[in-house]
């Protein structure tokens, strides 16, 4: 039921199609531009400034985007039963809040993760069709630089720490009951956490005595303490609600 209402949102879907589209016209524009930079290399006067003014202005429109959406989605995933009157009356009809709590922090999880799979994924197939020789080039030189581990490792710290993410959020949520302004509460918290990150993560590539196993130090801690962080404030988030008076 959960998947059922997020996919039902009209407004949220016309937004996820507009960024997937975003996305789409930015990639094109990148790929254009380094053809275009590779084409004329031998000749460094003929910049193609119109091209490079439209690649920054979408790329810049995306990435800002892209920061909004990860946050205010989910936000409005988790508070729209607060916001609709909705988790008072669930409760009342004998709903565990507890069960409640897991189940809306996965779907909220799931959704956010399937919305940005439509947004990057689609254009990713679309140019493969067109761009098949430049993109395979890209990945080859990806796969040169970075080991399988690297990319396994950066991909289990980009999902735990999305989940992180979203446990705080959720724990905004509950203690503010889905009032807008949470957005600035969860952003204080997730300043304070990100410096805490980069004073560890540092401390650690500074020690570290070998620079080729810094990453891999680092990689580590940085998931350790998303683990931390998502027992920390999902422990806090299922006292808070399991106390709340609906």
């Amino acid at each position: 039921m959960e998947f059922y209402r997020n996919f039902r949102d009209k407004t949220w879907l016309i937004i996820i199609g507009v960024m997937t589209i975003l996305s789409l016209i930015d990639s094109v524009l990148i790929i254009s531009l380094i053809n275009q930079t590779v084409s004329n290399s031998s000749e460094p006067g003929r910049g193609p400034s119109v091209l490079i003014a439209l690649t920054v202005f979408f790329t810049l429109a995306l990435v800002v985007g892209i920061w909004a959406f990860q946050i205010i989605y989910p936000f409005h995933l988790l508070s729209v039963d607060y916001s609709n009157k909705a988790l008072s009356l669930m409760i009342a009809s004998g709903v565990n809040r507890m069960t409640y709590y897991f189940i809306k922090l996965v779907a909220t999880l799931l959704s956010t993760l399937l919305a940005f799979f439509t947004m990057f994924i689609i254009p990713f197939i679309l140019i493969l069709g067109v761009y098949s020789h430049q993109l395979s080039e890209f990945l080859s030189m990806i796969s040169d630089t970075f080991s399988i581990g690297n990319i396994l490792m950066l991909i289990l710290n980009s999902l735990v720490g999305s989940l992180a993410s979203i446990v705080i959020l959720f724990f905004v949520v509950i203690m503010t009951r889905g009032k807008f302004w949470g957005i600035f509460v969860y952003l204080g918290i997730t300043m304070a956490i990100g410096i805490v990150v980069v004073i560890f993560t540092s401390s650690i590539a500074v020690y570290s005595s070998n620079s080729l196993n810094a990453m891999p130090n680092t990689s580590w801690v940085g998931l350790l303490l998303s683990l931390i962080e998502g027992l920390i404030f999902g422990l806090i988030g299922l006292s808070f609600i399991r106390k709340q008076d609906l």
